[in-house]
């Protein structure tokens, strides 16, 4: 008895132990590879791909930073690959083992993955294969295809990662460059296809010898339209002529052809793995043929237009993904709309076909991805979460959540450990600095289009958001609670951004372009219009010149506006009228993205793409110090930038670009360059003592930066 008491409690030790190591990663993630001197991450980054392993146990969610590795039963974070900072990682593919994932991204090398270790096995050659864009493995994963950015493909064995061959005259020069080029292998790993929307081809190549096989003149309309039946014997590539064509593989010549489809069919073809079926999405829904005698068998109609779908592994199911357009009123008398679309899932039973379920996903649906076994499916969402369902009964059993681009970030002055971000995918966070864990999610659901930018007041509680819908919204941000509607939706090319607040939070500055409102808080109400085209327009009244950045001068009579062409424009608050107008010197008429003024008023610094410049707000006269930044390619043409802001006390300057750099605005020395995004910084802030910098970027993610470190001070 005593034996299986202690037997017992052993194991109950061990469970407690796994269970302690399991909540101690969940706790931990925040500090997963980070760079020296950030203490932490908020956030996951928006989802640009799912894929599960071949054994179903993983799911891997590609996100800028890298890709995350969960447990696909749970949902339990199991890592994070990342290595090369600053450069965005896009996709991922598992080898049919599922031991090795290949995983590439934005100009980076191609890299594979032990997945039993999670260690990094080895990268490509550069010099040899050029930056790779699409990637895939042999059926028996000892070879995989490669193609780099001007589309030559070669094969790599995996094992030694070593060149072998070239496919003599892959290169694509119509599709360099664009997603328009796929490499696909065949079934029994003997051809490798590459279809190209540019030649509007499907070309066959030997793996042995690399030479070209074949070629059909398919007038294939994009990157997944031709698919290879399961025995590799045929080929279905769909035309621009809305047909679809059948091809003899070995003996390289036409089959057949589908006629009678109609117009308007989908990007996507594929063969049910039986190879009995060929389903092909069009006007009138899903088309099920005889894939062996081109016979029409049914067609899976739909409220929605389908434009992709999938087979399950097992090929019991088929998930379609349907578009829906809905009216998007601009008044509330209903007399005027656009048209949105959102994007929903429905599940069909391949054998009675049948709709068995519509999926309820928290947002339009971007792409699913079923396991292996074919009784889950993954779907991924515009709100950049990530919802795991059961197949068979349509349960949802798990939701990821991921975080899109940010433009707004904050502290809350009240509790400095309270974090505000604001995504573009219309959500809101709120987050605990102390335990870097996010404390709530708020879904800005008046919002029908992404948000395009947001202002928080001076202490944190009130959000701004303005949308590509045309509104401006103002919300409480510590409960997403909607305060105020202070522009309504309108059909218009040029949406509102919003920014900055007042010093008093009475004011809101909201960007037309060619013009500046100030809208006076509850009730909405434009106090001033400073009309910025009445001084940048041509003779014919064409504005030659718009906002890109707005700031506010600490006693808050003051605005200076950051405009394309290197113009800078100081504006009287109180009188509405131009105070002063000069030029970012530069040789490059590029725009002023960034507009900042010091702590005590007596510097403005304004910054473009090569240089931040300092001036003397007494005279407006250019101060000695120049700083130079490399070129710091933003991005920000359509946005309002708050990625220029001064410390509370004034003695260093944060700019955020392809990184953020750290300025003494007093002597004009570059302090620090803090490189851990992948892609532009959108937002900098300082917490309230000035200890802690946040940076916020297009990656979706926030790093928190100890200013007082070793690791920063130590360069």
């Amino acid at each position: 008895m005593k034996r299986h008491i202690v037997f017992a409690a052993l194991v109950l030790l061990c469970l407690l132990s796994t269970l302690q190591r399991t909540l101690r990663a969940a706790e931990n993630i925040s500090q997963w590879h980070l760079p020296d001197g950030a203490v932490a991450r908020l956030g996951k980054g928006p989802v640009n791909q799912i894929a599960y392993s071949p054994d179903g146990k993983h799911l891997a969610v590609v996100s800028d930073i890298g890709v995350w590795i969960y447990d696909a039963s749970t949902g339990a974070e199991q890592a994070l690959l990342t290595r090369d900072t600053g450069r965005a990682v896009s996709n991922v593919v598992f080898s049919p083992d599922g031991q090795i994932l290949a995983v590439t991204g934005d100009r980076q090398e191609l890299q594979l993955w032990d997945t039993r270790t999670w260690t990094l096995n080895g990268t490509f050659d550069k010099n040899k294969s050029g930056w790779p864009s699409q990637c895939t493995f042999s059926p028996d994963g000892n070879t995989i295809a490669v193609a780099d950015l001007g589309q030559t493909t070669e094969l790599w064995d995996v094992s030694t990662i070593r060149f072998k061959l070239t496919l003599e005259d892959s290169a694509d020069p119509y599709s360099e460059g664009t997603g328009l080029f796929s490499i696909v292998y065949s079934p029994n790993g003997d051809t490798v296809a590459i279809g190209s929307n540019g030649t509007g081809t499907v070309r066959l190549w030997d793996t042995s010898t690399g030479t070209l096989k074949h070629t059909f003149i398919g007038e294939i309309t994009s990157r997944e339209s031709f698919s290879f039946s399961p025995d590799g014997n045929a080929l279905a590539t769909r035309s621009f002529t809305n047909t679809v064509s059948l091809w003899d593989t070995t003996a390289g010549r036409h089959k057949r052809m589908l006629e009678g489809l109609g117009n308007d069919l989908g990007d996507t073809i594929a063969y049910s793995p039986d190879g009995k079926i060929l389903a092909i999405p069009c006007w009138d829904g899903l088309q099920l043929w005889d894939a062996e005698i081109g016979e029409h068998k049914r067609t899976l109609e739909h409220s929605g237009t389908i434009e992709n779908f999938s087979f399950s592994p097992d090929g019991n199911t088929i998930a379609g993904i349907y578009a829906h357009q809905r009216k998007v009123w601009h008044d509330e008398d209903k007399t005027s709309y656009s048209p949105s679309i959102y994007h929903t899932v429905s599940l069909w039973d391949t054998a009675t076909q049948k709709r068995r379920d519509t999926l309820e996903t928290t947002d339009s649906v971007e792409s699913i991805a079923f396991n292996p076994d074919g009784d889950t499916i993954a779907t991924s969402n515009a709100d950049n979460t990530v919802q795991v369902w059961d197949v068979g009964t349509g349960e949802l059993k798990y939701t990821l959540e991921h975080t899109g681009g940010i433009v707004g970030i904050s502290y809350n002055l009240e509790r400095p450990d309270i974090f505000i971000t604001a995504h573009t995918d219309k959500t809101t966070r709120v987050w605990d600095t102390r335990t870097q864990t996010r404390k709530h999610t708020f879904r800005l659901t008046e919002h029908t289009d992404a948000v395009n930018s947001a202002a928080f007041s001076a202490d944190g509680n009130t959000l701004a958001t303005g949308s590509a819908d045309g509104s401006v919204q103002l919300w409480d941000a510590t409960t997403g609670i909607l305060k105020e509607t202070l522009m309504g939706r309108r059909y218009t090319d040029d949406s509102p951004v919003v920014g900055p607040f007042s010093v008093d939070g009475d004011t809101l500055v909201v960007n037309l372009g060619g013009a500046v409102q100030l809208l006076g808080m509850a009730p909405a109400r434009v106090k001033q219009m400073i009309r910025t085209r009445k001084y940048t327009a041509d003779a014919n009244g064409l504005n030659l010149t718009w906002v890109r950045s707005i700031a506010y001068s600490p006693d808050g009579n003051t605005i200076a506006t950051g405009m394309d062409e290197n113009t800078v424009m100081v504006w009287d608050i109180r009188t509405e009228e131009r105070k002063h107008t000069f030029e970012h010197f530069d040789e490059y008429r590029s725009e002023v993205h960034g507009v900042a003024f010091s702590p005590d008023g007596s510097t403005l610094a304004t910054a473009n793409i090569n240089k931040i410049l300092l001036w003397d707000t007494s005279t407006w006269a250019l101060k000695k110090h120049t700083l130079d930044i490399d070129s710091c390619y933003t991005y920000y043409t359509d946005i309002s930038i708050s990625a220029l802001m001064y410390s509370p006390d004034g003695n260093t300057l944060a700019h955020g670009c392809s990184g953020t750099l750290l300025w003494n605005p007093l002597t004009g020395a570059l302090k620090n360059r803090l490189a851990g995004h992948a892609g532009t910084v959108t937002s900098v802030t300082y917490h309230p003592d000035g200890n802690i910098l946040a940076t916020a970027g297009q990656d979706g993610t926030v790093l928190l930066w100890d200013l007082t470190s070793h690791d920063l001070n130590s360069k």
